[in-house]
């Protein structure tokens, strides 16, 4: 058999792609308002990262341990409650039983999803510990940089 006509390696168009990390975002919200569900979501968790400020006076090092260990913890309950949602949904063979899209392309929009929201939410969660970190003596400028780098490398 010919290797190019398999569907699993017929390239996904970016089209394709769009649409799919949409239809995920939209599902995976419920069907709801994505940005009235999702502004709400992010506003919880900023408002959480407030706890942050009580870190002003200490070390940078407490805040950075503080920041890291609430991110992990948020987004890794996050994943763990929401990858069976995501990755198994009863209503998703309805919407694209009849569509020609190939199973890597639904899993990577899928996990594209996931982990758009889970930057997001560890964005949100240390907002408030970027700028306490960069109004801290030891802290500076670089701190904020720094800490949303070595954030972002904990969610992958």
């Amino acid at each position: 058999m010919n290797e190019a006509a398999t569907p699993s390696s017929v390239p996904v168009e970016a089209s394709q792609r769009r649409a799919l990390r949409k239809l995920y975002l939209t599902l995976f919200l419920r069907g709801r308002s994505v940005g009235r569900k999702l502004w709400s979501t992010l506003l919880f968790y900023g408002a959480y990262g407030m706890f942050a400020l009580y870190f002003g006076g200490q070390d940078v090092t407490m805040l950075s341990a503080y920041c890291h260990g609430l991110t992990f913890l948020f987004v890794g309950m996050f994943i763990a409650s929401s990858a069976g949602e995501v990755l198994f949904n009863r209503v998703e063979p309805d919407i694209l039983l009849h569509r020609p899209v190939s199973a890597k392309a639904l899993l990577w929009a899928k996990i594209s999803v996931m982990m758009q929201v889970a930057m997001w939410i560890a964005f949100a969660l240390n907002l408030a510990g970027f700028v306490v970190g960069y109004r801290m003596p030891d802290g500076g400028w670089m701190y904020p940089l720094i800490h949303l780098v070595s954030t972002f490398l904990e969610i992958f």
